[in-house]
C-alpha cells in the first residue's frame, strides 16, 4: 500500500511538473520577458528568483548585456564578488553602460581585496557618489587616509545623505579610535535607512571590536534578517558566535552561507576558525589552504595559517605567514605579538626584541 502511495505521489508530481513546463514553454522561450521578470523581482526584494530568471535568459541568449549587469550586480549584493565580477567583466565586453558596471565592477574588486585594483581600474571622468564611495574605501584599506576622506567628501558632495559615503566615514573615525564618532554616524545611516546591510555589519563591527560579542551577534543578525544570501553577514556572526564557544550556532551560520557562496573562499575561512576553536586543527588547516590557493592575499586566512602551523609543530612557516601579514598591515599590534611569540618559542629572543619595537612605541601602555 505504502508503495502504491509513493508511486501514486510521483506520477502526481511529475504530470504537474510537465503541466508547469509545457504551459510555460512560450513565455521561457523569450529572454527579453524572463530579464523583465527578473527586474520585476528584483524590485520586490526577492533576488534569489531575479538571478534564476536572469540565468535562464542567458541561456537562451548569452549576450544580452543588460543581463549580465544586471546578474553581476545581484551577485555582488549578495556577497559573491568573484562571479559578479565574471558577468560584469562580460557584460563590459558586450557594451554595456559604462557608468552603471564601473562602480560595480569596483565593489566587486572591494570585497576581493583588490584594493589597487579598484583604484587603477576606476576612470577620473566617471565621478559618481558610489564610484568616489567605493574608491573611497580602497583608499583606507591601503592606509591613504586623507584621500578616502577626500573621496568620501567629494561623494557626500554628490549625494549629501549617500549611506555608504557616511558608513565610509564612520570607518575613518574607527581607524583613529574615535568610536563615539563611528557610533554615531552608523546610528544616523539607521535612522534613514533602517535595513541597510552594510550598516547592521558596521555597527556588529564596532560592537566586536568593543569585546561585546552577544551585541555583534544581534547586531550581525539583523544584516542577516536583512539579506539572508549575504555570505560575509553569516560567516562574521559565525565568527562572533565561535567566541562565545556557540559551536552549533556559528556552525549554522557557515552552513547557511555555504548554501548561496557558489564557491567563495570566505566561507571556508569561517569553517577553518570553528575548526581550529574546536581543537581540529588539521581539518582546519586543511581549510585555510584552500582559502590561500584561490586568495592568496585573504590577510585573517594568513594569520590564522601563521597560528595553524605553529601549533602543529611548523614555526618557520608559521613566522613567514605573521612576517607576511605585517609586510601589509605593520601597525597590527596583535599580529606583532604572534610573531614575537612563535620567535621566543623558538629561542629567537633577540629576534623577538626587534618585532616588538614598533608595537612598544606605537602601544607603550600595553603591559
Amino acid at each position: 500500500m505504502a508503495t502504491d502511495l509513493r508511486t501514486f505521489l510521483f506520477i502526481g508530481v511529475s504530470a504537474v511538473a510537465l503541466l508547469l513546463i509545457t504551459g510555460c514553454n512560450n513565455k521561457f522561450s523569450d529572454p527579453q520577458t524572463l530579464v523583465a521578470e527578473a527586474k520585476q523581482y528584483q524590485q520586490k526584494g526577492d533576488n534569489n528568483a531575479a538571478i534564476i530568471q536572469l540565468k535562464n535568459a542567458l541561456q537562451k541568449d548569452p549576450d544580452i548585456a543588460e543581463a549580465r549587469y544586471m546578474l553581476g550586480a545581484l551577485y555582488v549584493d549578495a556577497g559573491d564578488p568573484t562571479s559578479g565580477e565574471k558577468e560584469l567583466r562580460k557584460a563590459l565586453e558586450l557594451g554595456f553602460d559604462t557608468t552603471k558596471v564601473i562602480p560595480a565592477l569596483a565593489r566587486s574588486l572591494l570585497m576581493q581585496e583588490r584594493y589597487q585594483q579598484v583604484l587603477d581600474e576606476t576612470r577620473e571622468d566617471q565621478r559618481s557618489a558610489p564610484l568616489l564611495a567605493t574608491r573611497g574605501y580602497a583608499e583606507l584599506a591601503l592606509g591613504g587616509l586623507s584621500g578616502a576622506a577626500n573621496s568620501f567628501d567629494q561623494a557626500l558632495k554628490l549625494e549629501p545623505e549617500f549611506p555608504e559615503a557616511l558608513l565610509g566615514q564612520a570607518r575613518l573615525a574607527l581607524a583613529a579610535r574615535k568610536m563615539d564618532k563611528a557610533s554615531q554616524l552608523v546610528d544616523h545611516v539607521l535612522a534613514m535607512a533602517p535595513k541597510n546591510t552594510d550598516a547592521w555589519l558596521l555597527r556588529g563591527d564596532l560592537y566586536d571590536l568593543q569585546g561585546n560579542n552577544e551585541r555583534a551577534a544581534a547586531a550581525y543578525g539583523e544584516a542577516v534578517q536583512i539579506r539572508p544570501d549575504n555570505i560575509s553577514a553569516h560567516i562574521r556572526r559565525a565568527s562572533v558566535l565561535t567566541s562565545l564557544n556557540n559551536f552549533d550556532a556559528a556552525q549554522a551560520e557557515i552552513n547557511a552561507a555555504r548554501k548561496v557562496a557558489r564557491g567563495d573562499p570566505i566561507v571556508d575561512y569561517g569553517q577553518a576558525l570553528l575548526l581550529f576553536r574546536t581543537g581540529k586543527s588539521g581539518p582546519a588547516l586543511e581549510a585555510i589552504q584552500r582559502v590561500l590557493r584561490v586568495a592568496p592575499d585573504h590577510l585573517p586566512s594568513v594569520v590564522l595559517a601563521g597560528l595553524l602551523q605553529y601549533s602543529r609543530g611548523s614555526p618557520e612557516q608559521a613566522e613567514r605567514n605573521m612576517r607576511r601579514f605585517l609586510d601589509h598591515s605593520p601597525n597590527s599590534i596583535y599580529a606583532r605579538k604572534l610573531l614575537a611569540f612563535i620567535q621566543i618559542k623558538s629561542n629567537q629572543n633577540e629576534r623577538a626584541l626587534q618585532t616588538l619595537q614598533p608595537a612598544l612605541k606605537q602601544a607603550p601602555q600595553d603591559a
